[in-house]
């Protein structure tokens, strides 16, 4: 039985109230839900039936895992005490217990009260492509409509969003509006609430608020660096008619505006801002020490920089001024609320029409359900009484309208188990809201506190994953950065991680935390440059190299002793690793590595892919030039360029189709071509997408030939990727070529694609990988690299900010002065946003920095080093880091070096850039810092291979590691043939080698039809075969039924012209007029062209072989037509030699052995007897009999 700590025995055991469990990251947080449930279920007092809980989780991934550890729990429980039967019956039932996601919650809900809802209950889920080409489709609708009426307001909305240009930004504004609101309960109130908000008539708005607030926060960071420069200064004689008035007057400025805004008074504020002036620092020539002039330069900067911020960006107008603005905006904004609405009605209405529904609505019609206005509606009540408990996990990444559903579902919020860490929410890009999970953390008493009935909290803060040192270095950083500003809660000793794994050598300096800084001060400021990237990537490739070579011991959990450390081991996070990955990926390749990168491009837009989108856009309509062409050229026809220019000539002013079909004559390639294309076009008439899909993939091979292509893993999970999506979408109830090419060019015309798959890494691969990828896994070996890069800020930038408590913020366009500004509402709402947003990259490197098990190592390259450490040196000089400038950050590398300049481990940076910190008193002894230069870094040297060696090899022999005791018989062939029966094996066997491969392929049918040359005896042959294969015998034998026959199968195409024309008619009546076909094959059941695989002793064929009567032959053969008559098969074989009447008995004597085999073999499969075997001679008529057995 597992140990549990306190918290995670309260965690288990805890009843009598909602209880929010704020779960570290490895704390074991599942573990504790499994148990809880096993808890609940084998109660002595008040237990419950499994499928009387309601667990919640957010991936279909998370809720099988859950399905399944509860399923191996209750296993182990009954294996334990057989006899307990109501174990037993738990176990039965928790296949049907409620273990679901959200939206399988919802959409089983909205099935079940479709009547209600007002539609059908088969409705299907579209997936976000067609959403997306739906949406395209509405939203043009809608604007047409919009042009049509004419309105004013629609009009203010189009000068304020396009300027004259295309509409494409207006559109989109729209979309990502109706997007933003979703996560509301009612969207559409939402919005109403937002448009009274457009005419407020004072700054009494949460606008204002959010920026007095900023304002209040920037003036109180300059306001500290004032002090301590004005505390510098005094006492100083050179400096008191030089510098100390001037910092004197800022702080007396700063105090005043610190004044206004703790009144709260807007006007005021601006007043206060507006008047702020620098006066000029007087020169201090007689004052030696310059660097500490440049010290009080730095830290008067401080303060100009957040004043500056604060007059020009936040405490811009006055609230008449503001006023004025709103009126400019609100006829456009309001406008675009009954354009989100109008556009919300018409997407619902084609849906409805299509019998479909998108995950938004799944949400949202639980919502109807269980409402009836602001109270849980009757079907809520009745519902809720199902659940004894409902427990919902990673519930930090919840927005409102699932909260709204768990709570309507509960018993008056009664019965909830929240579990979630709120400093692992990093999806607010899916609108989580982590202001969910806070307000409860911050209203819930402790389990100790909490009085019968109230919520509660508990939190689990012991660690079950990794080394002090990675604990002790997330503790180091997040502590000193993490607050209420940034981050969104305060990382004290309650939130942060606390050992409980025990791991040999547990206090070796090889663990330690390490912090590499790569200075590349001479390739210029953008950190995202690509020669830093590779830089930085022969960096952590060296390093990872050195980690291999010295075989740096990890734990291994199942032998629970150290062992070497893998490449497998090792993990390489990025915050976005598709630009970089590839950097990575050659660094470590050179160093002698493997890698595979996770990076998340579009299906559509690899090669392999796009060439088959482009064959299903020619099948559905070959006259295409760009997409025929690119199909050409492709590597599955192969055609080169000077063989295309070649056909264009034949016809320069058709399409290039029509001139292929000129050229066929001329080119074989064209011809084959053009057959395999008609054949696919026959083939997609009735077929679905899908199997038409695999057609290609099998008649052109194209997995092997894409395979074979360098990537060749990635390219072939990509194409059975797309294979997927294809079967996927004519499950959805779609059906036809047309439809699923029409849907790929309308993802493509939107920017949509499917994403890639990732082939199967091997184990012996260095792993890149995004972070938020990573959530919820570990590794023993994390490199966070990446750190300098600055965060995505461009959804800042958009014409209209949406944000969920302050809404709509906008530029305001002021036709008559010809002039575009920020209004005050767009600044409130970029400023929340951006701080959310940065909020949210804390969280993401605590993420990242978690998910080492042993050995963190954290890389960075910039070229602006020098200059951020001065400026990181100025904030580590305070007693706490700035919460201010903590936020005003623009890379996560500020979060790790900054506190680290207070930090022992920095000594050697701090003196190689003459910086001044005082180190701060630390017991965490959990990192070493190094800074390398460009020249550093060198790349892995190859060894360079002059020549090879030559090694005599006459002398060497080769020792099987085991015997065959029948080595006699491995050169006996192990497939024979029954035609080939008579040549021998080894005539057979070379038979069927395969040709080496040629660079142009031909795979075609001999071309008859170019009339060049005389069918060969064996072609005529060959010909007479194909007419009584695929001839229908009822219709042959009727008179003049040889020529109708002969014609079908030519206009047919089983028949070329010239094998039809070989054909001798009168041959072939001969045979449907004899009595072998009106006596036999007319009264009895006849299978043709009877294809078998049997295994037959060796010894039949091969005499030695006798010694080992248990060796067995593959026998294969094709039999003409297979007689089944009552007293056993007739076995008839045509024959298209030219035989004389004299020489029939000696002509047949060379086919005995096969007709034995044929009876042999059908013998062996049916177990019936073998009448006879007929040979029919179509150039005489004669028939030889072979009797049976």
């Amino acid at each position: 039985m597992p140990q549990w700590t306190k918290d995670q025995q309260t965690a288990i055991q805890n009843r009598g109230g909602t209880l929010l469990v704020s779960a570290a990251a490895g704390s074991g947080k599942t573990a504790v839900l499994v148990e809880r449930v096993l808890t609940r279920l084998t109660d002595p007092n008040d237990p419950v039936d499994i499928d009387r809980l309601l667990l919640v989780t957010f991936t279909n991934a998370a809720a099988a895992e859950m399905r399944e550890r509860i399923g191996a729990a209750l296993a182990q429980a009954v294996a334990r005490d057989p006899q307990d039967t109501r174990l037993r019956r738990q176990l039965f039932l928790v296949h049907r217990a409620k273990i679901t996601t959200v939206h399988a919650l919802c959409l089983s809900l909205a099935r079940e009260q479709a009547a209600a809802l007002g539609i059908a209950p088969d409705f299907r889920l579209m997936d976000t492509q067609e959403s997306t080409i739906l949406r395209a489709e509405v939203l043009e609708e809608v604007l047409d409509a919009a042009y049509e009426r004419g309105d004013a307001g629609f009009f203010a909305l189009c000068d304020l969003l396009t300027a004259g240009r295309d509409d494409k930004k207006l559109g989109d504004v729209i979309l990502s509006t109706y997007e933003k609101i979703q996560a509301h309960p009612d969207p559409r109130a939402f919005l109403e609430t937002v448009r009274q908000g457009l005419h407020a008539d004072s700054m009494d708005t949460p606008h204002a608020a959010v920026l007095l607030a900023q304002a209040r926060a920037a003036a109180e960071h300059g306001a500290a660096f004032l002090h301590m420069a004005v505390d510098a200064v005094t006492g100083i004689d050179e400096l008191y008619d030089t510098y100390l008035p001037a910092l004197t007057s800022d702080l007396n400025q700063a105090e005043r505006l610190l004044d206004a805004l703790r009144g709260g008074d807007w006007d005021a504020c601006v007043e206060a801002a507006q008047s702020v002036t620098f006066d000029r620092l007087k020169a201090a020539r007689k004052f030696e020490d310059k660097a500490f002039l440049e010290e009080i330069k730095a830290l008067r900067e401080e303060w100009k920089t957040v004043a500056k911020a604060v007059r020009e960006k936040w405490l811009t107008v006055t609230a008449e001024e503001a006023v004025y603005d709103r009126a400019l905006t609100a006829p456009a904004l309001s406008a675009l609320i009954d354009m989100v609405n109008a556009f919300e009605q018409a997407f619902s209405d084609a849906k409805r029409a299509r019998n479909a529904a998108d995950f938004n609505d799944l949400e949202h019609f639980a919502v109807r359900l269980l409402y009836d206005g602001a109270q849980p509606s009757a079907l809520a009540r009745t519902l809720s009484q199902q659940y004894a408990e409902i427990a919902v996990d990673e519930y930090q990444d919840t927005n409102a309208v699932q909260d709204a559903i768990f709570r309507a579902l509960s018993q008056e919020e009664r019965n909830l188990f929240l579990v979630g860490d709120v400093k692992q929410s990093i999806y607010g890009f899916r609108l989580a809201d982590p202001s969910i999970f806070l307000q409860k953390y911050r209203a819930f008493a402790d389990v100790e506190e909490a009085s019968d009935g109230a919520p509660r909290r508990v939190v689990l803060g012991q660690n079950f994953r990794s080394r002090a040192a990675v604990l002790d270095a997330c503790n180091y950083l997040f502590s000193a950065v993490m607050g209420e500003t940034v981050g969104d809660l305060k990382y004290t000793d309650r939130e942060a991680l606390h050992l409980g794994m025990d791991y040999p050598d547990a206090d070796h300096a090889r663990y330690k935390t390490e912090v590499l800084l790569l200075d590349a001060a001479g390739l210029g400021d953008d950190e995202d440059a690509p020669d830093k990237t590779s830089l930085e990537a022969r960096l952590v490739a060296s390093r990872i190299r050195a980690l291999l070579d010295e075989g740096f011991p990890v734990y291994d959990k199942e032998t629970g002793a150290l062992r070497p450390v893998t490449p497998g081991d090792i993990v390489i996070l990025l915050r976005s690793p598709k630009p970089c990955a590839q950097a990575f990926i050659a660094a470590l390749e050179q160093g002698g590595l493997t890698a595979s990168a996770e990076e998340r491009g579009g299906l559509l837009g690899t090669a392999e892919v796009g060439t088959m989108v482009s064959l299903l856009s020619v099948i559905d309509n070959p006259r295409q030039d760009v997409d025929l062409i690119g199909v050409l050229r492709s590597p599955l026809f192969g055609f080169t360029e000077q063989e295309l220019a070649d056909i264009r000539l034949i016809g320069r002013s058709i399409s290039f189709y029509d001139a292929l079909i000129k050229a066929r004559s001329q080119f074989d390639k064209a011809e084959l071509f053009l057959q395999q294309l008609d054949d696919l076009r026959t083939f997609a008439c009735d077929q679905p997408v899908y199997r038409l899909l695999w057609e290609i993939y099998d008649r052109t091979g194209a997995l092997g030939l894409y395979g074979a292509l360098p990537n060749g893993a990635q390219r072939q999970s990509n194409l059975l990727a797309f294979f997927e999506r294809a079967r996927v979408f004519e499950s959805q109830g779609y059906r036809g070529l047309f439809a699923f090419v029409r849907l790929l060019r309308g993802m493509q015309e939107t920017g949509e694609d499917f994403q890639t798959v990732g082939a199967e890494a091997t184990g012996g691969a260095v792993r890149i990988m995004s972070i938020h990828k990573s959530k919820g896994l570990e590794f023993p070996v994390v490199v966070v690299a990446g750190c300098a890069s600055q965060f995505n800020e461009i959804d800042l930038r958009e014409p209209v900010l949406v944000h969920k408590e302050l809404g709509f913020g906008s530029k305001c366009r002021d036709l008559e002065r010809g002039v575009q500004y920020d209004t005050v509402e767009r600044t409130a709402v970029a400023v929340q946003q951006r701080r959310e947003m940065v909020s949210e990259e804390l969280r993401v490197l605590y993420v990242a920095l978690t998910r080492a098990r042993e050995k963190l190592i954290i890389t960075a390259a910039s070229g602006t080093l020098e200059k951020s450490l001065q400026k990181w040196a100025q904030w580590a000089a305070l007693d706490e880091l700035p919460q201010y400038a903590m936020g005003a950050v623009r890379a996560p590398l500020a979060w790790i070096v900054a506190p680290l300049l207070r930090h022992p481990a920095s000594r050697a940076l701090r003196e190689t850039y003459a910086l001044e910190v005082p180190e701060h008193g630390t017991d965490c002894d959990a990192f070493t810092m190094r800074v390398f230069r460009p020249d550093e870094i060198t790349e892995a040297a190859l060894p360079e291979v002059l020549r090879f060696a030559d090694v005599d090899v006459q002398d060497y022999t080769v020792q099987p590691y085991l015997r065959y005791p029948n080595a006699f018989l491995s050169e006996l062939p192990s497939k024979l043939t029954a035609t080939g029966l008579g040549r021998g094996y080894r005539a057979d066997e070379a038979a069927e080698q395969t040709p080496p491969p040629r660079r142009e392929v031909k795979l075609r049918a001999p071309l008859f039809e170019q009339g060049q040359r005389r069918l060969t005896p064996a072609e005529v042959g060959t010909a007479h075969h194909l007419f009584m294969q695929f001839c229908d015998f009822d219709a042959a034998a009727a008179p003049g039924g040889v020529e109708r026959e002969r014609q079908r199968l030519e206009e047919a195409r089983l028949l070329s012209p010239q094998q039809a024309a070989a054909i001798d008619p009168r041959k072939i009546e001969r045979f449907f007029a004899s009595d072998l076909y009106r006596g036999l094959m007319a009264e009895h059941p006849v299978r043709r062209e009877f294809k078998f695989s049997v295994l037959v002793p060796a010894a039949q064929y091969f005499p030695v072989a006798e010694q080992a009567p248990e060796e067995k032959v593959l026998l294969q053969g094709v039999i003409d037509c297979l007689i089944d008559t009552p007293e056993g098969f007739v076995i008839l074989d045509f024959k298209t030699d030219r035989v004389s009447e004299s020489g029939v008995s000696a002509r047949a004597e060379q086919y005995r052995a096969q007709m034995q085999a044929y009876m042999l073999a059908m013998r062996e499969i049916f177990a019936r007897p073998v009448c006879r075997c007929v040979l029919y001679f179509f150039h005489n008529g004669l028939t030889w009999t072979v009797e049976g057995s």
